[in-house]
C-alpha cells in the first residue's frame, strides 16, 4: 500500500475515533455501538483499498466482532439470509448449465444478428429484472453482455444497471421491495403503476451518467467451447429457464419462496446432468457464497447493536413535512451504498408504519434509494458482486475503487432524477 495513502487512512482513523469517543462519552452511542461502527468501516475502507482478499478482511472483522463480545456463534446462523445464499447457489447452478448446455452462447449469436445486440441484451434484462430477483438477470445475461460490444466492461456496467433499475418495475422485483410493499400494504398493480416511471427515468439517467465515467479498456478472454448441438441438456436447462421465470413470477400464488423455486431448480440440473454435473460445480463460485455470508454478519452485527434504530429514531420527527424527502432519500442512498439494503429496508419501513406515514413520496423514496444506492459498491448488491464475479471467470478483473469510479456518475445522475420525480410526485 502507498505509504502517504496509508498516513492518510491512520490521520482519518483518529479523527474518526475521536469523535466517535466524545458521542460515546456524551451518551449518544454505547460501547457495543461504537466497536461495531469501527468494524464496519474498517472492513469498507479495507476492502476498497484492496488490502487483503476481500474474505480474509470480512473473516477477520467476524473474529473481531465475537472477540469484542458484540456476537455470539448463535447470532451468526440468525444474521446469515439462507434464502439469498440458496437462491444465488441455484441460480449459479442453473447459469452454469445454460452455458454449459451452449444456450448463453446460442443466444449471444442470436443477439449479434440484430442491429443493437447491447441494446436488446439490456431491454431483456431490465424487463426479467421486474419479474424475478437483479441477481437472477445478472447471472443470465452478464455472460451474454460480455460477449458484445468493442469494450465487455461497458456492456457489463450496463447490463448491472439495467438489472438494478429494473428491479423496481414491480413488487418482486427485489427483496426491499417485497419488505417495504409488505409494510406500506400496497398491492401489486398500484406498486407497478408508481413505481415503474421512476425505474425508466432512473435507468435512461444512468445510462446517460455512464457515458461520461471513465470505463476501463479490457479483452475478454475467449470461452473455450465449441459449437455445441442441441442435446437433450440444452433442451432441459431451456426449459427450467423458463419454469424458473414463470414459478418466481408466480412465487405468492404458488405460495414457494425464490430461493425454494431455484434450490429446486439446482437439484434438477446435478440430478439429470451425468457427466457435466461436474462442470457445472466449477461454474459455482464458492467464494462470493462465503462473502455474502461474513458480509451478512457484519452487517447484522450493526443492526443487533441498535444503531440502525438509533439513527431512525433521530429522523422521525423531521419527516412531518415534504422538505425533508430529498434527505431522507439521500440518506438512505448513502446508507444503502455502504450496507446491504434489506436490513435498511426492514429498519425504515417500520419507522415509517410506526409513524402511520401517509406521505407515499417517503415509502417509494425509501424503495428507490435501496435501488439507487445498491449501484455504487461491488458490496452494495450481491448482483454486482456476481457480475464481476462472471467478468473475472472471462479473465477480467475490476477492481474495487475501478469499479466505484465507473459507477459514481450514473448514481449521481439517477439519485438526482429521482429525487425531482419525488418532489413532483409529493406536490402533485
Amino acid at each position: 500500500m502507498n505509504r502517504h495513502l496509508m498516513s492518510i487512512v491512520i490521520v482519518l482513523s483518529l479523527v474518526f475515533s475521536y469523535y466517535l469517543g466524545y458521542l460515546r462519552g456524551a451518551g449518544v452511542l454505547s460501547e457495543g455501538q461504537m466497536r461495531a461502527l469501527v468494524i464496519l468501516i474498517a472492513s469498507l475502507v479495507l476492502i476498497s483499498m484492496e488490502f487483503r482478499d476481500k474474505n480474509v478482511i470480512t473473516l477477520s472483522a467476524v473474529v473481531l466482532l465475537m472477540a469484542s463480545g458484540i456476537i455470539s456463534s448463535n447470532d451468526i446462523k440468525n444474521f446469515i439470509d439462507l434464502d439469498v445464499l440458496g437462491l444465488v447457489f441455484g441460480m449459479m447452478i442453473l447459469s452454469g448449465a445454460l452455458q454449459e448446455s451452449g444456450f448463453t452462447s446460442f443466444i449471444s449469436s442470436v443477439l449479434r444478428r440484430s442491429s443493437h445486440p447491447l441494446l436488446l441484451t439490456n431491454i431483456v434484462t431490465f424487463i426479467i429484472s421486474g419479474f424475478v430477483p437483479n441477481v437472477v438477470a445478472v447471472l443470465l445475461m452478464a455472460p451474454i453482455a460480455l460477449s458484445l460490444g468493442s469494450n465487455p466492461v461497458y456492456s457489463l456496467m450496463t447490463v448491472i444497471i439495467a438489472a438494478d433499475r429494473g428491479g423496481l418495475l414491480t413488487l418482486t422485483g427485489d427483496f426491499p421491495n417485497i419488505i417495504v410493499a409488505s409494510a406500506a400494504k400496497v398491492r401489486y398493480v398500484d406498486f407497478f403503476l408508481n413505481m415503474a416511471p421512476l425505474a425508466v427515468i432512473i435507468y435512461l439517467s444512468s445510462i446517460l451518467g455512464l457515458k461520461y465515467s471513465p470505463i476501463l479498456s479490457a479483452q475478454i478472454k475467449p470461452e473455450r467451447e465449441e459449437e455445441r448441438k442441441r442435446d437433450a441438456f440444452f433442451y432441459l436447462s431451456l426449459t427450467l429457464l423458463f419454469a424458473v421465470i414463470s414459478a418466481m413470477i408466480l412465487s405468492d400464488f404458488l405460495n414457494v419462496k425464490p430461493s425454494e423455486i431455484a434450490l429446486l431448480s439446482s437439484f434438477v440440473v446435478l440430478s439429470l446432468g451425468y457427466r457435466r454435473m461436474s462442470s457445472v460445480l466449477k461454474r459455482v463460485d464458492w467464494n462470493l457464497l462465503i462473502f455474502i455470508s461474513t458480509f451478512y454478519v457484519i452487517t447484522g452485527a450493526v443492526e443487533k447493536t441498535g444503531l440502525l434504530e438509533l439513527m431512525a429514531s433521530s429522523m422521525a420527527p423531521l419527516m412531518r413535512n415534504t422538505y425533508f424527502i430529498p434527505i431522507f432519500f439521500w440518506l438512505n442512498t448513502a446508507a444503502s451504498a455502504t450496507m446491504d439494503n434489506i436490513p435498511i429496508a426492514m429498519i425504515f419501513s417500520s419507522m415509517l408504519s410506526d409513524m402511520k406515514c401517509d406521505i407515499w413520496a417517503y415509502w417509494w423514496g425509501l424503495i428507490a434509494a435501496t435501488a439507487v444506492g445498491g449501484l455504487l459498491l461491488p458490496i452494495s448488491n450481491v448482483a454486482n458482486l456476481a457480475a464481476l464475479s462472471i467478468a473475472e471467470e472471462r479473465g477480467i478483473r475490476i477492481g474495487f475503487k475501478d469499479y466505484t469510479k465507473m459507477m459514481l456518475l450514473p448514481l449521481l445522475a439517477s439519485g438526482l432524477s429521482a429525487t425531482l420525480y419525488l418532489l413532483i410526485y409529493a406536490i402533485i
